[in-house]
């Protein structure tokens, strides 16, 4: 059965590459996955240059205007690499609903850490949405396979021979997050692994013919995939007091109250200042926490086999048809246990405590904040369904609707993707769109740079009570159709710059970040309610 739907997947490929004059190739053993697929090209080819793409990523029209350019001047450069964006939330941010209004979780490395590796020459491959050259790859042997971050790997190995890399900060290329927390977790766990793996086998800070700001730009991009252990650690440290009376370090309320108070109420006001636009306070740690059971694992693994881990490809697109709890939930529920057992002794502790009574305090305390994180945790594992099989982009504008019966209705377009569309309607002239009824839509008004006509059917009419939400089917008959509408979504880089924009606001930041934990809750209630309906839980 494998066999057979690879064999119509090979056929449908290559009818596609066909249509559009793309140039199909195989190989004839499946080795190293990606970068095996990229190096059997190699020979095959003869451009200097190589646009990566992920299967998931769309550029923009500009991505080479804006990128070839830096090779012609700089022949001793090799990649010239630009963000990652996604254009569907991930699980935390569908999940938790907030994927129009908060910063995306790889903001703060695109928008901040590339931009610093950058000017240390040390930014580096992110396996997709980068142009590399292609006679530096040829001249390491193509990608490099020894760890299964196989992109920062090969980065590495051409900054030690003396290659520069340069790094872009618009987006261009939009791509797909993984949409339930199963997938977030296989793509997480690999590239934990491979970045320790690269620690292990590469050690940036012994390789030959690095800077001292490259190894250290290195050195930080391979510690940083520790923090599953470290956040493991910070809840576990106040437990071994509240549960076993082992004391791991002497410290009371005062010093509390005047060392790690002041400086974690600074720590916490310096991010928000720095990095507000970029990360809201509180999402490193729910980030954190939701990969730190799984990654950890992944991390002893890998230390005992340093060159076990293979490369698992991210699933990407899949569907959610209705909403459940994660398996991967599990172990979470022994955590959060021993987290309130916690609790429970330590507050039995305190009533006894006698001279130690500070020191239950201050544990109580961190416990507390720890068990914030897990319960906001459990909403985030209480997957969400999601109904559309194509990713709807929130955009807004004014559009006029024509109706069959030559009738213009006024509408504000709230989001589109290249099958339909999404828009708010007065309630007086949504009557006269009635489920099945055909409208035209002119594609300037959709964001186009030119005039095409654009039919489209009612599949909705539902009373809100900010309007009616009208939902609409496009009618792609043809060629021309659909490159008009990919044109729409995918072309303009602009677009993408916009919506990250309208992303990265910094004021009202702590409302903002008591809203994300009181949407966290209550998803934490469903999953709680949902788990203790569900036999066998």
């Amino acid at each position: 059965e494998k066999a057979q739907i690879a064999q119509e997947r090979r056929a449908e490929l290559q009818a596609l590459c066909a249509t559009f004059g793309a140039t199909y190739l195989t190989r004839e053993k499946n080795n190293h996955a990606k970068a095996g697929n990229i190096n059997a090209a190699l020979p095959q080819i003869e451009s200097e240059l190589l646009l990566i793409l992920d299967a998931d990523h769309v550029p923009s029209t500009d991505i080479l205007w804006r990128t070839v350019g830096h090779f012609v001047e700089d022949p001793g450069l090799f990649l010239v690499q630009t963000p990652h964006f996604f254009v569907n939330p991930d699980p935390l941010e569908r999940n938790l609903n907030v994927f129009d209004h908060m910063p995306s979780e790889n903001e703060m490395f695109y928008s901040v850490v590339q931009l610093g590796l950058d000017g240390l020459n040390a930014s580096f491959f992110c396996g997709s949405a980068a142009v590399l050259r292609r006679s530096c790859l040829l001249e390491i042997g193509g990608i490099q396979t020894d760890t299964i971050t196989e992109d920062a790997e090969t980065a590495l190995e051409l900054h030690a021979r003396g290659y520069r890399s340069a790094f872009i900060s618009q987006p261009m290329v939009a791509g797909l997050s993984p949409e339930t927390f199963t997938g977030f977790i296989i793509q997480r766990m690999r590239w934990t692994q491979g970045m320790i793996q690269i620690f292990l086998l590469k050690n940036p800070l012994l390789k030959p013919g690095l800077t001292l700001s490259q190894r250290i730009g290195y050195m930080n991009s391979c510690f940083f995939w520790f923090f599953p252990l470290a956040r493991l650690a910070f809840i576990l440290g106040p437990l071994a007091y509240l549960i076993f009376g082992i004391e791991i370090y002497k410290g009371e309320l005062s010093d509390f109250l005047m060392y790690a108070a002041p400086h974690i109420i600074g720590a916490v006001f310096v991010s928000v200042t720095l990095f507000g636009h970029t990360r809201w306070a509180i999402t490193s740690e729910l980030y954190e926490v939701i990969q730190a059971i799984h990654c950890s694992n992944a991390i002893f693994k890998v230390f005992m086999q340093p060159r076990a881990p293979k490369f698992a490809v991210t699933p990407k697109g899949e569907a959610v048809k209705k909403s459940f709890i994660s398996p991967l939930a599990r172990p979470f529920y022994w955590l959060i246990g021993l987290v309130l057992l916690g609790q429970v002794l330590g507050a039995f502790r305190l009533t006894q405590a006698g001279d130690h009574h500070s020191i239950v305090i201050v544990l109580l305390l961190w416990n507390t904040f720890h068990i914030v994180l897990l319960f906001a945790a459990l909403g985030i594992l209480f997957e969400k369904e999601h109904k559309h099989d194509t990713p709807r982009v929130r955009r807004k504008s004014a559009i006029t609707l024509k109706t069959t019966a030559n009738l213009q209705v006024l509408a504000e377009m709230q989001d589109i993707s290249v099958h339909g569309m999404g828009c708010k309607v007065s309630p007086v002239l949504a009557t006269q769109l009635n489920i099945g009824d055909e409208v035209i839509l002119n594609s300037t008004d959709l964001g186009g740079r030119t005039s095409h006509l654009i039919t489209a059917t009612v599949q909705s009419n539902i009373e809100t009570k900010y309007g009616t939400k009208v939902g609409l089917k496009f009618q792609i008959d043809n060629r021309e159709d659909w490159d008009i509408m990919v044109s729409l979504i995918y072309a303009h880089s602009q677009n993408w710059a916009a919506f990250r924009e309208r992303r990265t606001g910094r004021d009202r930041i702590f409302l903002k970040i008591t809203d994300l934990l009181g949407r966290s809750f209550s998803r934490a209630n469903g999953h709680i309610k949902l788990l203790l309906r569900t036999p066998n839980s």
